[in-house]
Formats: structure tokens, sequence, C-alpha cells
């Protein structure tokens, strides 16, 4: 995948990646990324100068040690085995942002509202879905994502 990224303009792989609301899968199908002289325009959370600082730490490191997260994720399985079945039992609130991918993915939202979350974090007291924003819900909604974890840790 680091190839694949090589070939391809930094600055347009963090602005497509940190702007996207397709709530998909990424892929690395040019039918995805679309072209690279594409005018993304950023939103107001996201400024020129720190898509700039990004690409540059990139361009001088490339994309493995990023990459290296995805490919470790069975030896992380296997690692945390002990704790597999264990519960999240201290007070929990979830935090989402509604066009975030993985809020997205199928079956995800029937898991979060339905029990399943609750089944594994005992401790869960509140679920909040931020509308109009997605992954990055820190950045794009910082002062609702301030709200909610304020309000949620003064209870105690």
């Amino acid at each position: 995948m680091e190839a694949e990224f090589a070939r391809m303009d930094t600055r347009f792989i963090f602005r497509k990646l940190l702007t996207t609301r397709d709530t998909g899968a990424i892929s690395l199908s040019p039918e995805w990324w679309g072209p690279q002289d594409q005018d993304i325009p950023l939103p107001p959370w996201l400024t020129e100068e720190y898509v700039e600082r990004l690409a540059a730490k990139f361009d001088e490191t490339g994309f493995a040690g990023a990459m290296n997260f995805y490919r470790c994720l069975d030896l992380n399985w296997e690692l945390t085995a002990p704790w597999t079945g264990a519960k999240v039992t201290v007070p929990t609130k979830y935090i989402a942002g509604e066009d975030a991918m993985s809020y997205n993915y199928t079956g995800v939202q029937e898991y979060i509202h339905k029990g399943g979350l609750k089944g594994d974090v005992p401790g869960l007291e509140e679920v909040a879905v931020i509308a109009g924003a997605a992954h990055y819900i820190h950045l794009e909604k910082p002062e609702e994502v301030t709200e909610h974890i304020y309000e949620f840790i003064k209870k105690f």
C-alpha cells in the first residue's frame, strides 16, 4: 500500500482522507480517489497549514508506520487474547460522528443502539451521535464534543 501512496501526492491523500464524507470503505481504486488535480475545498475546521504539516511529516517518513497498525491487527488480537470477553465497567460515554465510516459499517449502528455495545461495556451510560460530523469529530465539532465530555464528567 505504501507503494501506491508513494505514487500519489501526499497533500492530496490527506485532503481526500480528512474531508471525505463517503460512508463506505476507503479504497485504492482510482474511482474512489478521483483525479489528483481535483479541487478539494477544506472545511472550516481544517487548515491548509495542518494539511501541509501532516503531508511534510509523511513525505519524510513514508506511510509504513501508519500501515503497520493494520498489518498488526491479527497480532493485536493474539496479544490481547487474555482479555477476550473482558467488560468495560467504568462509567462510559460513547461519542460518534453520524457520517463516520466506522459508524456506518453494516451492523454497527444496531450494535451500538440495540444493546450490543452495552453488553460489552456495562458501564455505558450514554451514547451521543453528532450530526454533521464524521471521523474527526473533535476537530469538526469541538464545542459539541467538549460539551458532551464536560457534561458527562461533571457528574463525578
